[in-house]
C-alpha cells in the first residue's frame, strides 16, 4: 500500500529548525556557512534575488531582520526576511545571471525541501507513525514508508 502526500502546511516553527535545514541542504550542496564576523567588504558584484514557489513555507519561520548566508566557489547566497516580513533569497557572486539563477533555485530548493522534511518527520512522530523506510532517488526525491506505532 502506499500514499501520496501534498503538504500545504501552516507553520509555527521556530528559528532554529530553519538554520537547521539551511546548513543541512548547503552543506549537502557543498556550500558553507558565512558567519557574520566573517563577513567581507562590499564590493559590487552581480547579485539576483530568487522567488520560488512554496519559498513561503519555510519564510514564515525565518523571524523578521534575520538573515543566514551561504558561499560557495565565490557565490553567496542570502536567505533573509526583512521587517516587514517580505522574504528573500539573494545570490550574489562573479558569475553571469544566469549562472546565478540556476545556483540560486538549486540551493533554495534544498533548502524547501529540507524544512518540509524535518517538519513532516516531526508532525509524524507526534501523530505516532514510525519511519520504516527512507530513499533519496537520484533526482533527490525522498520516497519515505511509515507505519503507524
Amino acid at each position: 500500500m502506499s500514499a501520496c502526500i501534498v503538504l500545504a502546511p501552516v507553520l509555527i516553527s521556530t528559528w532554529p529548525m530553519f538554520a537547521a535545514a539551511i546548513a543541512s541542504a548547503s552543506a549537502s550542496a557543498g556550500f558553507r556557512l558565512v558567519r557574520e564576523q566573517q563577513e567581507v567588504a562590499k564590493v559590487s558584484v552581480p547579485s539576483l534575488e530568487i522567488t520560488m514557489e512554496n519559498m513561503e513555507v519555510v519564510a514564515e519561520s525565518l523571524t523578521h531582520d534575520k538573515d543566514i548566508t551561504v558561499e560557495r566557489d565565490g557565490v553567496r547566497v542570502t536567505f533573509s526576511r526583512d521587517a516587514r516580513g517580505y522574504f528573500k533569497t539573494c545570490v550574489e557572486g562573479n558569475r553571469n545571471k544566469t549562472e546565478l539563477k540556476q545556483i540560486g533555485e538549486e540551493i533554495a530548493g534544498l533548502v524547501i525541501q529540507n524544512y518540509v522534511h524535518r517538519r513532516l518527520m516531526q508532525e509524524l512522530e507526534q501523530q505516532g507513525f514510525l519511519t520504516m523506510n527512507e530513499e533519496q532517488t537520484a533526482d533527490k526525491s525522498i520516497h519515505m514508508h511509515v507505519r503507524r506505532m
